[in-house]
Formats: C-alpha cells, structure tokens, sequence
C-alpha cells in the first residue's frame, strides 16, 4: 500500500475462514465445556438434594425422640399422680375409720358392718363354687352373725395392736418411703419443666 501512497493506521478483519478439521476441533471444545458445566451444576443439585434429605430425617429423628420422651413422662406422672391420689384416699379412710372406731356407736357400726360382709361373703361362695366349706349350722343366720361379731370382738379387745413386722413388710414400708421421695423428685422435676 506504500507503494501507491496509502498509509494503513488499522485493520479490519471481516472473516476468518478455518479448515473444517480446526473448526470441528473449536466446536467440540465448546459442547464439552458445556457438558462439563452442566455436569458439575448437576452433581451440585444432586449434593444439595441428598444434605437437604439428610438434615430433613434428621430432624423428624430428633423430634420424634423428644415426642416419645414427653410423652413417656406425661404418662410417668400421670401414672405417679393415680397412685399418689389413690394413696391419699385410703389414708384418710383409714384415718376415718380410725376415729369412728374409737367411739362406742362407731364400734357397733363396725360389727355390723363386719357381719354383714361376712354373711355377703357365704353367699358368694354359694353361687361360684361347687364345693364350700360351710359352718356347723349354716340355716342359722343368728349363728353367722354372731360369729363374726365374735371374730370383731376378739380383734377389737386386742385393741388393734400391730403384730411385729416380717421382712416383706418391712421392705414395703421402705417402697413407700422410697415412693414418697420419688413423688417429691417428680414434683420438682415438673415444676421445672414448667
């Protein structure tokens, strides 16, 4: 171009023509980068996938867990409270009966009622067995009564001494004491959790 006077200050290339193999060559290089971007984008997704399932048991695990155990003291306590009311209310039957006993009409409410369960108890041997173990006299009615009376009377002469304590109540008596401070444990864990 010097030799006609023309000075070039740029170029401009307007179209590259490559052989078919080296273009073939850049093709291919191009769909396998692509490949491997969509290659790892997937495994990624894949990866989030299986953390996201994980964490997932995970946590129904761990709140299932906590469910059961909840429910476990629920029924624990409620349980502790039956017993604890049950308790509670034969004591104080056994405290009534203690201070009716002590009059003389409680006494006599007590021999009635000795004799009539002891009449309620011959007539429910009658009706499920086939064999019984009758007193002497069993049409004598007067006789029953009478009979229980005396089993009450001979009891009550004792002045309802307590005989000395076997083994197997003394490690009764040591449950309920166990029992008792157990109850107490419960009520504070409960207040606690509260």
């Amino acid at each position: 171009s010097e030799a006609w006077g023309i000075a070039c200050l740029r170029y401009e290339i307007r179209d590259i023509r490559l052989p078919t193999r080296v273009h073939e060559a850049m093709q291919m290089q191009v769909e396998a980068e692509r490949r491997k971007r969509a290659a790892i984008l997937e495994s990624e997704g894949v990866r989030e996938a299986e953390i996201n399932i994980a964490e997932g048991k995970r946590k129904s695990r761990i709140l299932a867990s906590e469910a059961e155990r909840q429910e476990h003291i629920n029924k624990a306590s409620g349980e502790a409270a039956a017993i604890i009311a049950v308790a509670d209310a034969r004591a104080r039957s056994l405290q009534a009966i203690s201070k009716s006993l002590a009059h003389t009409d409680g006494r006599n409410a007590a021999s009635l009622t000795l004799a009539e369960q002891y009449i309620v108890a011959f007539e429910k041997l009658a009706k499920s067995n086939n064999t019984m173990i009758l007193p002497s006299n069993p049409g004598d009615v007067t006789g029953l009564v009478a009979q229980a009376l005396a089993v009450y009377n001979s009891v009550s002469k004792q002045g309802f001494a307590l005989p000395p304590q076997s083994n197997e109540q003394q490690q009764h008596l040591k449950k309920n004491v166990e029992y008792n401070q157990l109850s107490e444990e419960k009520n504070a864990v409960k207040i606690n959790i509260e």
